[in-house]
C-alpha cells in the first residue's frame, strides 16, 4: 500500500533530520515568527515562508529536499479535519450553489487558462503538461486569508464561501492533477474514463469519510479519557485519508467528510474534555500549519538554484506571467458566478440572501492565496515517464512557486489594507441571532428551574438565588446590553446551588442543540454559546460543584 510506504518514508526523512538540530531551529522559526506576527498586521504565513527563505540561505544550515508525501499524507490530513471543524455546515448547504461553482467550475477555468498560458509562453510544452500546472496551482489556501479574516470580522457569506470553496478545491485540483499525469504517462485522453475517475473517486472519498466519521462519534460516546480521545480523534483523519486512498478515491473529501460527521455530534463528549480537545488541537493544527509554510520558504533558494542560468529570466516571467493570470481569471469567475445565476433566479437570489455588494465579490476574489497543497501538487509529478525524464518538470514546480509567493505577498499583504479601504464589517444578523440565541438558552433555564421547584428535596431559597441571576442576564440581553454577562455572585451562596446551576446549564445545551438541528441558529453561533457552557461548567465544578 503507498500510504503504508509513505508514512514509512516520511518517518525515515524525519529521523535524519541532522536531526534534532534542522527540527530545533524550524520550530524556533516558528515559534518567534509566530510572536512577530501578532504585534504587526502582515498574517503570519507571510511571515513564516520569508522566514524560511531567511533559514535556507544561512551558512551550515541543511534541511532534506521536501517529500511530498510529507504534506499530502502527514501534513494535510489533521489540517483539513481542523478546517471541517470549524466550517458551518448550514452555511456550506446554504450557499453550496458559489461554493461548487469555485471548487468545480474555477478549477476547470483555471486549469485551462493556465494551461493555455503555459503553452503560450513555451510552445514546445505538450497540453498534458501545460494542463498538469494548472491543475496544480487551481486550489487555494485559505490558512492566509483566514488569518485576516478571522481577525476582522469579515461577512459570514464571505467568509462561508471561502473557506467552504477551499475544503472542496483541494480535492477537485488533486484529481485533475492525477488525470493529467494519467494522459502524460498512457498518451491519450478518455472522456469516459475520466467522467468515471471522476465520479468513483468523489462517491469513494465521501463514502469512507461518513464510516470513518460514524466510528469517530462511536468511540466520542463510549470513551471518557481526554489522552485517548485526543489520540483516536487525531486517528481519525488519517483513517480517512488512508482509507479513501486505497479506494482510489479522494482523500481530501473523505477527511472533511468525516470532520463534518463528528463536529456535528460532538456534544456527546463532556465539557471538560471537549474544551482540552478544542484547545490542544488548535496549538497542534497551528504548529503543523507553520512548519509548512517554513518549509516552503526553505525549498524557494533551492529551487531557483537548480533552474538553469540562462533560462531563469524566461522562468520568473512566466511565473509572473501565470500568477497573474491565476488572480484575473479568479476576479473575473467570482463576478460573474456572483451575480450571473442569481439575477436569473428568483429563488436562488432568496436562498442565498439576495445579491451581494460588489465589495464583498471583490474580497472573496482577492482570497486566492495558494499555500502547501499546491507545493505538493508539484513536487508529486513524476520526473521519470515511460523511461524518459520528464523535461518540464522543474518548469512546472518553479512556477507553482512563483504562484505560490506571488499570491501570498501580493494579495496576502493587500488583503487587510483592502477590506479596511472597501470599510467591509460583519453582520449585524450575526450578532442579533447570537443574542436572540441567549435569550432562548436563559428562557430553557428558567423553565427547567420551574421544574425543579416540583422536587422536595431542593430549597426554595436555593432556586430563587438561581433564577435571580438568570434573570438579571436576561435583562440584560433584552436591553442589548452585556450580552455575555455572567451571573452574579453574593457572598452567602445558598446551599445545593451548584447542582442548580448545573442541571440550569444542561437544559441551555439541550435547547442549543434543538436551535441548531432546526436551523434557527447558524452552527458556528452554536459552537460559541456551546464553549461558554462548557467553561462556565467546568468554573462551577471547579466551585464546588458536583464531581
Amino acid at each position: 500500500m503507498r500510504w503504508f510506504s509513505s508514512t514509512v518514508r516520511i518517518f525515515l526523512i524525519l529521523s535524519r533530520m541532522h536531526t534534532a538540530y534542522t527540527l530545533i531551529i524550524v520550530l524556533l522559526t516558528v515559534a518567534v515568527i509566530g510572536s512577530v506576527a501578532r504585534l504587526v498586521s502582515i498574517p503570519y504565513p507571510i511571515l513564516l515562508t520569508i522566514g524560511g527563505t531567511c533559514l535556507s540561505v544561512i551558512p551550515g544550515f541543511h534541511a532534506p529536499p521536501l517529500d511530498p508525501d510529507l504534506i499530502l499524507f502527514f501534513f494535510l490530513p489533521p489540517l483539513l479535519y481542523k478546517e471541517a471543524f470549524h466550517t458551518s455546515w448550514h452555511d456550506f448547504l446554504r450557499w453550496i450553489r458559489p461554493i461548487l461553482m469555485l471548487s468545480i467550475g474555477l478549477v476547470a477555468l483555471t486549469m485551462f487558462a493556465v494551461g493555455a498560458s503555459a503553452m503560450a509562453l513555451f510552445p514546445l510544452m505538450a497540453w498534458p503538461v501545460a494542463l498538469a500546472l494548472g491543475a496544480i496551482v487551481s486550489p487555494t489556501d485559505t490558512v492566509a486569508a483566514n488569518s485576516v479574516i478571522h481577525r476582522l470580522r469579515v461577512p459570514r457569506r464571505v467568509s462561508a464561501i471561502v473557506g467552504g470553496e477551499s475544503l472542496v478545491n483541494d480535492a477537485t485540483g488533486l484529481v485533475a492533477l492525477q488525470i493529467t499525469i494519467g494522459v502524460i504517462v498512457s498518451g491519450h485522453f478518455a472522456p469516459a474514463n475520466v467522467a468515471g475517475a471522476f465520479l468513483w473517486t468523489t462517491l469513494a472519498g465521501m463514502g469512507v469519510g461518513l464510516a470513518v466519521g460514524w466510528i469517530a462519534h462511536r468511540v466520542n460516546r463510549a470513551i471518557r479519557d481526554t489522552t485517548v480521545l485526543f489520540t483516536s480523534s487525531l486517528i481519525a483523519p488519517y483513517a480517512a485519508f488512508a482509507g479513501a486512498h486505497a479506494l482510489h478515491g479522494s482523500g481530501v473529501l473523505a477527511v472533511v467528510v468525516a470532520g463534518f460527521f463528528v463536529s456535528w455530534r460532538i456534544h456527546v463528549v463532556s465539557a471538560e474534555t471537549r474544551h482540552e480537545l478544542y484547545t490542544v488541537w488548535r496549538l497542534v493544527t497551528y504548529v503543523i500549519d507553520a512548519v509548512c509554510f517554513v518549509l516552503i520558504g526553505i525549498e524557494v533558494p533551492r529551487l531557483i538554484a537548480a533552474a538553469p542560468e540562462r533560462s531563469l529570466g524566461e522562468w520568473f516571467f512566466a511565473g509572473a506571467f501565470i500568477t497573474a493570470v491565476v488572480i484575473a481569471v479568479r476576479i473575473v469567475w467570482m463576478f460573474a458566478a456572483a451575480y450571473g445565476p442569481l439575477m436569473l433566479f428568483r429563488r436562488l437570489r432568496e436562498r442565498e440572501g439576495g445579491l451581494p455588494t460588489w465589495r464583498n465579490v471583490l474580497l472573496a476574489s482577492w482570497c486566492g492565496m495558494r499555500g502547501a497543497v499546491s507545493l505538493a501538487a508539484a513536487l508529486s509529478v513524476p520526473a521519470v515517464v515511460n523511461s524518459e525524464p520528464l523535461a518540464a518538470r522543474n518548469l512546472l514546480i518553479f512556477c507553482t512557486f512563483c504562484v505560490i509567493c506571488g499570491t501570498l505577498l501580493v494579495q496576502g499583504l493587500t488583503l487587510t489594507p483592502l477590506i479596511r479601504l472597501l470599510g467591509i464589517r460583519d453582520d449585524e444578523h450575526e450578532a442579533e441571532e447570537e443574542r436572540l440565541a441567549r435569550i432562548s438558552l436563559i428562557q430553557a433555564a428558567l423553565s427547567r428551574i420551574d421544574d425543579l421547584r416540583r422536587e422536595q428535596n431542593i430549597a426554595a431559597g436555593t432556586l430563587d438565588h438561581v433564577e435571580t441571576n438568570y434573570m438579571e442576564r436576561l435583562t440584560a440581553l433584552i436591553q442589548k446590553a452585556a450580552a455575555a454577562a455572567e451571573p452574579t455572585r453574593t457572598a452567602d451562596v445558598p446551599t445545593n446551588v451548584f447542582d442548580v446551576e448545573l442541571r440550569a446549564i444542561e437544559a441551555e445545551r439541550e435547547r442549543l442543540l434543538d436551535l441548531r438541528d432546526s436551523a434557527r441558529i447558524n452552527d458556528m453561533t452554536q459552537s460559541r454559546l456551546q464553549e461558554e457552557l462548557d467553561v462556565q461548567e467546568m468554573r462551577l465544578r471547579a466551585e464546588g460543584g458536583r464531581g
